[in-house]
């Protein structure tokens, strides 16, 4: 069995980069599954990923390194047991360090013949000396394996060979790609690399932990207005000081019978992204917030979110 972590920072495009990849060895014959790892009760990106007909085991926590150990391994015993795939993709959370991750994995007593750890950057927003110096990132660009640098088509091509040259004064070996991954730009690239990389076996001392605070609630909603959501996840990040670096704002609205729309927003002000299907007509609806943010007192985020979700006409959970 083979397992490739998916990992990176919040908002980079992870999760469309794994399902691409995913579908891409789906598609040649291999036996595929997904571990998609969030904050919170309940999931939005592995809702997204079922969606396309993955199969998919859900983990949810706060930090991976901690509080996964065991759930993270024996759910790659249960999927080698049951499922018995030829490769096993993860998606961790953007609050989990990916040199933890392979911590996680040392008490793995399965068979994973080869680990990669693919890292996934956002070239708008990792230049910045700020976001660069975070321990986090600092962490991630020493375990990497493979870094994807993603959104180059959004900055200058000389600010790209600057953050490709920062990375490997951290990383020397580390296998660099540049990709566009919404539009699939680079997966070919990616694919040959995957194959032909040696990945790292040791595990490097941490650093640090991530300093994120997070708050993950589901609603119950009244109504459905999809054009409401997305203006008020944007005006949530506009609450946020200027000073905090934004992780990653994210909802999933789900309907019965089955329908979804999920929305996100990673950087301060910028409009809500928004993907997925929603039926004509539905029983019932709840909305997930999974809200992720570097730089703020936790009680006060906490209490910041659920006195701005009240205005959904949801009901805000104790």
């Amino acid at each position: 069995m083979e397992l490739i972590i998916v990992s990176g920072f919040l908002g980079s495009g992870k999760t469309t980069l794994l399902l691409s990849l995913a579908k891409h060895y789906s598609g040649m014959g291999r036996k595929v599954a997904v571990i998609e790892n969030e904050i919170g009760r309940d999931g939005i990106d592995g809702e997204l990923l079922k969606a396309e007909g993955l199969n998919t085991r859900e983990i949810y926590s706060g930090c991976i390194c901690c509080s996964l150990r065991c759930d993270l391994t024996q759910t790659l015993l249960e999927l080698e047991r049951e499922f018995a795939p030829d490769i096993v993709f993860m998606e961790p959370s953007g609050v989990a360090s990916p040199n933890q991750i392979r911590q996680a994995l040392l008490g793995y007593g399965g068979e994973i013949d080869r680990k990669t750890m693919i890292v996934v950057a956002d070239a708008e927003r990792l230049p910045n000396d700020r976001v660069f110096s975070l321990p986090i990132v600092q962490d991630g660009i020493r375990i990497a394996d493979i870094m994807a640098i993603t959104k180059t088509d959004l900055v200058d091509k000389e600010q790209v060979e600057d953050l490709e040259r920062k990375i490997a004064d951290v990383n020397a070996d580390v296998a660099l790609i540049r990709m566009n991954v919404a539009r699939g730009t680079g997966l070919d690239g990616l694919i040959s690399i995957i194959g032909s990389c040696e990945p790292k076996e040791t595990v490097l001392e941490i650093t640090a932990k991530p300093n994120a605070v997070v708050f993950a609630a589901t609603f119950e909603m009244d109504s459905v207005d999809e054009t409401a959501i997305a203006q008020s996840l944007t005006e949530l990040s506009l609450k946020l000081d200027a000073g905090v670096l934004i992780g990653h704002i994210k909802a999933i609205l789900k309907t019965k019978p089955a329908g979804y729309s999920v929305f996100s927003v990673t950087q301060r002000g910028q409009p809500a992204v928004q993907k997925g299907r929603m039926p004509s007509s539905f029983e019932s609806c709840t909305l997930t917030i999974n809200a992720i943010v570097y730089g703020m007192e936790e009680e006060f985020f906490k209490t910041l979110c659920a006195d701005h979700f009240r205005v959904l006409n949801a009901e805000v959970p104790a």
